[in-house]
């Protein structure tokens, strides 16, 4: 009775070290292999409840199981580890779904175990030692967060395994032998066996073993002690009755067997299904035998590291992203005191060679070996079932190094006195290793990194939050992100909560059509939820950052079509850290009426309305003084005081947000709200370009030390600030360099915020150069060490100015420590409260004044009004001018308020499809905007004015303008156009731009009976006539030089000049005779070479490795016996990226051997690279390469002068190779890119200087390659009645080192004496002015064309042409005007 007292208050000490440890701070979150088990049970629920099919066929919906992906994880998921499914679905069925039965059964496995090595340690050697054996376990850190991923057959290995071999060893022990616990410990063994089988898992296989070779040993003692070489006595295990072996092996066999058929038939499976697959998949991870010694070497040493110094070196498994929850870098398995422990308890073993010693110890020997042979592939997790045994020998040695202090200090005299000083000296050991491990668990792995499970962090919150939220299959649930990132959790909301749900991607409306796609969903859903992961997902703090870019690049769609909103939920992990974004939208949400300001000065917007409506939301993109509301004498004056790269969303309910974006792309933006970079009197500070496609700031020459000061000054106070940064520092060997930052709130009283420190792995970033991240100081490329540094801190400042100041440290080079902005990776965001603002009214007479302050930069302001149900309001853009602007503007319904029907606005003209009437987004005037969606194609909405209509505007230079709205560049330019019909005369042979433009002149000629009299106009396309020449398709024209000449007459200098355009067909140059391999691409090169005309420029290629190549055959023979050296000249900024190859080949093409180059410095400079191979007898063909081993197709390495030289006894010769130079390039192309054109050559003669008297004007090229084509022109870039005249063109090709002409390229220009003519009759002219092109950026940016119109009896047409416009995407128009300049 008193035993089991003691035992009952050891349980109640473990659980309360349990509680301490697992329940204070319990687990909230699942990792991935968490959240698919959790997936998989939703799936079991539908197959069985709600489709009533066997499970098979069920998961067929998620795709093919042999194609991998949803089905194939859910099937093994279900088979190949079918215990942990089993469990879960029990609990499930009992409790319901819930992400939360996974935490329960973690923790429930988590204090079985824990109590089962109480129960193994008291058996083996006694209470004592299992306490602290259990205590040990129950506080390591390894065991804690395996623990705690929500992995069922990784959480139940640890308690059925202790389970299995407990009972088992229980049964052989001498105070059971011949009582009922002896059968009973017998069944119970049998049973754990039978589920570590079920369990599936590899690591719970074991346990078997364990069995058999404890069987084995006490063979072994039972045979030393018949012989007489161990006393009887030593026996504490002694072997059973053959029977109990039977009945063990027949009852973990059957039940087994049970288990997996009666699985099979719950879940409608062919019968052995469950053991076909489990065993196939986990078998498949013993690998077998090492095949040497030095892989067994290898092996041991790496699980040695993991036991002592680190679980994970180098980060492969915890930076992986896949199943990172289940490891910590840089943390032993066991810490540095009890791996001291350890070697004193393997001492402690073969010195005292107990027989619970022995057994300890074989165990452990049984899991090393297992790790160290069989288990692929390698990986952290894999090492939970060996724990307790290394904390089993830390136990033995923790007693023993106590019991050795007493003996030497002669503590132990007295009993009583020497158990409180041991109780009292382990007690210390065990809480000085119980704090450590607490901080390390609980701040460091579950608070600092959020327990390494990345994107999954908060999904069990989201979950509730939707689940809470009452969504069910009127709701539709929209996932951003990349697949990977809820493809457990979307399973579950659809079946779960009967949800329809998609992929952000697959939403086919994206684009500035989004907001009529979401209304469109509101006719079958009541709302529509978006889910967006967060810009931040880091695993080590400061740490690698896993996230997308964030909301503002990935989501701009969602947020431009839905201004102002604001999450419903923003999901947070336990470090305050947001993880997800949940946005939820209704009917009412997306018809708020939304006024847009954009101006770079000070401007008003005023008001019609019959209603009054207030405020709801305000945006701020830009720098902004004030906003200001006046209702007659009632002023509402709202603070601003943006800047640069800010953005404000003030919503009145007291907690509003401010972002700001540091850019770092120009001197200009990069120093926006930099308080001070001043030391010394000049600035720490400078910015660096760099090559990768971003730059950064580093220390300037002269400094070791940094100073970069951001003030944030805001008329509200920031209550809260999130600080997102991207530091880099180069880890130099003395560890020296570091980057520190700090917060003050006067510039005074500066706290640290982190610091990242040197590492001394000599490389950029933290990471290992198997990673391919880092780079030498000397070699390194611009992304070497990228987001590996990346920080995310949440600040309390609680006041209106906020300094942040950044101390970069630099020790040897000022580039060595740096911090960078690339694509909003560097971000302040801050809560602010505007608790004290109210609403401003908008009603009839309204004005809204802009005040924008100093800055030339543009400022957007989006006002969202309250309830919009009843809003009928007119706007009215009341800038300087704008009454006048609109009252000159001589088109009529030019905000387009007026429609004839939904698709045309009155007084316009619409020529194709897709043109839609607007009601919600319009620029300033009115209620209505025009609208194209790409779906139908390209448009063009005309304006006409008849020949009456425009008499007043002939001779006069008019002015067309619109504002335009959409992401898409390129997609919208305007247009004046003049049509009418006339007889045209045009020379023979030639083609016209102006037709009214072009006349015969038998006045003013050179030759002949006439010459070309041809008109000018001041805007392109000037007028001007062509001929076209198409080289005979057998001549080579490669080197040849092509002249155009013409004589000119012309009485006013600088219009009129000669072209030659040279049109090739589209395909590739590339060097001729030479092949290319691995994804590469090659171009000519005129600018770097190292002699010659050209050098190649060769990419590299993101799989295997981009290669320039040319195979030799002829006289090969010659070579054999001989040594070959091939040699390039090499140019290139990165090191190991350029190498070289000489192949040797046999008969058939059969590779014999082949030789590589070291690799190119990454000096930047030419370098020679050589390699060399002595050729055997068997010689016939040989290949040289080049490779580019870069993984980016923009990092570029060029070659030159490529070189063979032969070495016999008595010379040293070269070899011919063919184009080895790089001068000779062809163009590839399909039979389809020779009828397209592709790059164009344009090359213009001088001006004639306008004396009025006849000149030869020429142009010539030399030809690299034969051009499908060549245009010769004749251009008039003078104004209106600027007249020239051209007379005996002519066109000659010529080889420049050679007077001799080819006959066939003799007098090739049809009619250059401009002899003949042709009458066109009736001929439509189309005399167009066109403008710019926009440039997208989804902003309302100003389109102008101006032209003069000439004074033709004939309509003008002023168009808006709309073209590429993506299928998912569209236009918004409004405000088009038509002025007199």
């Amino acid at each position: 009775m008193i035993g089991r007292l003691k035992d009952l208050l050891c349980i109640l000490f473990i659980a309360a070290l349990f509680w301490i440890f697992f329940l204070i701070d319990p687990p909230q979150d699942l990792g991935d292999m968490g959240m698919s088990l959790f997936s998989n049970d939703e799936v079991m629920l539908k197959a069985h409840l709600i489709d009533k099919k066997p499970f098979i066929d069920v998961i067929s919906q998620y795709g093919s199981i042999k194609e991998g992906g949803l089905a194939l994880a859910y099937y093994q998921n279900n088979f190949a580890y079918p215990l942990g499914a089993a469990v879960l679905h029990i609990i499930t069925l009992l409790f319901g779904l819930s992400p939360y039965n996974a935490i329960f059964l973690e923790l429930v496995c988590a204090f079985i175990a824990v109590v089962l090595s109480f129960y193994l340690g008291k058996l083996l050697m006694g209470r004592f030692y299992g306490i602290i054996f259990a205590i040990l376990l129950c506080i390591n850190v390894y065991f804690n967060i395996n623990m705690r991923t929500g992995t069922s057959f990784i959480v139940m290995t640890v308690p059925l395994v202790l389970g299995a071999v407990y009972f088992f060893l229980k049964a052989h022990h001498i105070k059971s032998c011949g009582s009922i616990n002896k059968w009973l410990s017998i069944i119970i063994s049998s049973i754990f066996l039978a589920l570590c089988y079920f369990n599936g898992y590899p690591i719970s296989y074991p346990a078997g073993l364990f069995i058999v070779l404890f069987f084995l040993f006490l063979i072994i003692i039972a045979i030393l002690v018949k012989f007489g070489v161990l006393n009887r006595n030593y026996q504490d295990y002694r072997l059973l009755h053959i029977g109990c072996y039977l009945i063990f092996a027949i009852l973990s066999i059957s039940l087994y067997f049970l288990l997996t058929l009666g699985w099979d038939r719950y879940n409608n499976a062919p019968p052995f299904t469950t053991v076909k697959t489990s065993l196939s998949v986990n078998m498949n991870r013993y690998a077998g035998l090492p095949a040497s010694f030095d892989e067994t070497k290898k092996n041991t040493m790496k699980v040695l590291d993991t036991y002592f110094v680190d679980m994970d070196r180098g980060g492969h498994f915890t930076l992986g992203g896949v199943h990172s929850d289940t490891s910590f870098d840089g943390v032993a398995i066991l810490p540095p005191i009890l791996t001291l422990f350890f070697l004193i308890g393997i001492i402690t073993i073969c010195k005292k060679r107990r027989q619970a010693d022995i057994v300890i110890l074989l165990f452990f020997l049984l899991t090393s070996a297992i790790l160290i042979f069989p288990i692929r592939p390698y990986a952290p997790r894999v090492f939970v079932f060996s724990t307790p045994f290394l904390l089993a020998i830390s136990s033995v040695g923790i007693i023993e190094a106590v019991r050795l202090c007493l003996v030497k200090t002669r503590l132990n005299r007295n009993r009583y006195a020497s158990a409180g000083i041991q109780i009292t000296l382990i007690g210390v050991i065990l809480l000085t290793t119980g704090f450590s491990s607490y901080n390390m668990v609980h701040y460091t792995f579950m608070r600092e990194r959020g327990g390494n499970k990345l994107w999954y962090a908060g999904q069990v919150d989201l979950y509730d939050f939707l689940k809470k939220d009452g969504i069910n299959n009127k709701d539709l649930v929209i996932l951003g992100g990349s697949r990977d990132i809820y493809i457990w959790l979307e399973p579950i909301i659809a079946n779960r909560q009967k949800v329809d749900s998609m992929l952000y991607q697959g939403v086919k409306a994206i684009g500035d059509d989004f907001n009529n796609w979401l209304i469109a969903q509101f006719k079958d859903y009541r709302r529509v939820y978006f889910v967006f992961p967060s810009e931040y997902y880091r695993i080590m703090k400061p740490g690698l950052n896993y996230s997308q870019y964030g909301m503002k690049t990935t989501y701009s769609s969602f947020l431009d079509a839905n201004p102002n909103i604001q999450p419903a939920k923003t999901v947070y992990d336990g470090a305050g850290l947001p993880m997800h974004y949940v946005y939820r939208l209704d009917k009412d949400s997306v018809s708020l009426r939304h006024l847009e300001i954009t101006s770079d000065k000070d401007d008003t917007l005023k008001i019609a309305t019959s209603i009054e409506n207030y405020v709801q939301y305000i945006s701020v993109r830009g720098p902004a003084k004030a906003l200001i509301f006046k209702n007659g004498r009632d002023i509402h004056r709202i603070p601003l005081d943006t800047t640069e790269n800010m953005e404000m969303y003030l919503n009145f309910n007291g907690e509003s947000l401010l972002e700001f974006y540091p850019n770092f792309e120009s001197e200009k933006d990069a120093f926006v709200n930099v308080f001070t970079t001043q030391r010394a009197g000049r600035s720490s500070i400078r910015l660096v370009e760099g090559r990768g496609g971003f730059n950064w700031l580093e220390i300037a020459p002269g400094f070791v030390d940094g100073f970069l000061v951001y003030k944030l000054e805001l008329p509200y106070k920031i209550t809260k600030l999130d600080l997102r940064t991207n530091p880099r520092i180069f880890n130099d060997y003395l560890k020296r360099n570091r980057f520190t930052s700090y917060i003050s709130i006067d510039d005074k009283d500066y706290k640290k915020i982190y610091e990242v420190k040197s590492n001394g792995n000599e490389r950029y970033g933290r990471l290992s150069p198997a990673d391919g991240r880092g780079g030498d100081r000397d070699t390194r490329i611009d992304c070497a060490g990228f987001n590996e540094y990346s920080t995310y801190d949440v600040l309390y400042p609680d006041s209106k100015t906020v300094y942040v100041k950044f101390n970069p440290h630099s020790q040897w080079r000022t580039g060595d420590a740096q911090l960078i902005s690339h694509n909003k990776t560097f971000i302040f965001k801050a809560r602010i409260d505007t608790s004290a603002l109210k609403k401003p009214l908008i009603k009839n007479g309204t004005e809204i004044f802009l005040e924008k302050g100093d800055s030339p930069a543009e400022a957007k302001i989006i006002i969202t009004l309250a309830d919009n149900s009843q809003m009928d309001s007119r706007l009215v853009r009341d800038t300087t001018g704008a009454t006048e602007e609109k009252k000159n503007n001589m088109i009529e319904n030019g905000d387009f308020e007026m429609w004839s029907d939904s698709k045309t606005p009155s007084s316009w003209q619409v020529i194709g499809q897709g043109v839609l009437e607007d009601k919600r987004l319009i620029r300033f005037n009115g209620e209505h905007s025009l609208k194209i969606n790409g779906v139908n194609g390209d448009a063009i909405i005309r304006y006409p004015l008849e020949v009456d209509e425009r008499k007043p505007l002939n001779g006069k230079i008019v002015s067309f303008s619109v504002f335009v709205k959409t992401r898409v560049t390129k997609s919208v330019r305007l247009g004046i156009s003049e049509n009418f019909i006339s007889d045209c005369f045009i020379p023979k042979g030639w083609v016209w731009s102006e037709c009214d433009l072009i006349g015969q002149d038998n006045e003013i000629k050179h030759g002949g009976n006439s010459s070309l009299k041809l008109g000018g106009f001041p805007y392109p396309p000037h007028p001007n006539v062509q001929y076209t020449w198409r080289p005979p398709p057998d001549q080579d024209l490669s080197g040849k030089e092509i002249t155009f000449s013409s004589y000119i007459n012309s009485v006013k200098p600088d219009i009129i000049r000669l072209k030659i355009t040279e049109v090739y067909p589209e395909g590739e140059f590339i060097p001729v005779g030479w092949g290319l391999g691995g994804g590469a691409t090659v171009f000519r090169d005129k600018d770097r070479k190292s002699n010659g005309n050209y050098s190649a420029k060769l990419s590299g290629a993101p799989v295997g490795y981009g290669n320039m190549n040319l195979f030799i055959r002829d006289g090969v023979e010659r070579l054999r016996g001989k040594t070959v050296t091939f040699l390039v000249n090499v140019l290139s900024a990165v090191a190991d990226s350029c190498q070289i190859r000489l192949s040797e080949y046999a008969e058939n093409d059969i590779i014999v051997g082949e030789n590589f180059s070291n690799f190119h410095s990454g000096s930047n400079k030419w370098e020679t690279l050589k390699v060399s191979r002595v050729f055997g007898n068997d010689a016939k063909g040989m290949q040289i390469a080049i490779f580019n081993k870069n993984n980016y197709t923009n990092s570029f390495v060029w070659v030159d002068n490529a070189i063979l030289l032969v070495k016999s006894e008595s010379r040293e010769g070269e070899i011919f190779i063919q184009n080895g130079g790089f001068e000779e390039w062809t163009i590839k192309s399909t039979e389809e890119q020779k009828a397209r054109d592709g790059e164009i050559v344009e090359n213009y003669s001088e001006f004639h200087p306008g004396n009025g008297e006849w000149q030869t004007i020429v142009v010539w090229h030399v030809l690299e390659n034969t051009p499908k084509e060549v245009r010769l022109s004749i251009v008039n870039q003078g104004g209106e009645g600027d007249f020239i005249y051209a007379d005996d063109a002519n066109l000659v090709v010529e080889d420049p080192l050679s007077d001799k002409m080819a006959e066939e390229l003799e007098d090739m220009l049809e009619n250059g004496g401009f002899e003949d003519w042709n009458r066109i009759a009736n001929y439509e002219h189309n005399n167009k002015m066109l403008s710019g092109f926009n440039s997208g950026g989804n902003n309302w940016e100003f389109l102008q064309v101006k032209k003069t119109l000439r004074p033709f009896k004939a309509p003008v047409y002023f168009d808006i042409n709309v073209s590429n416009i993506p299928q998912n995407d569209s236009i918004i128009i409004d405000d088009a005007v038509l002025r007199v300049e």
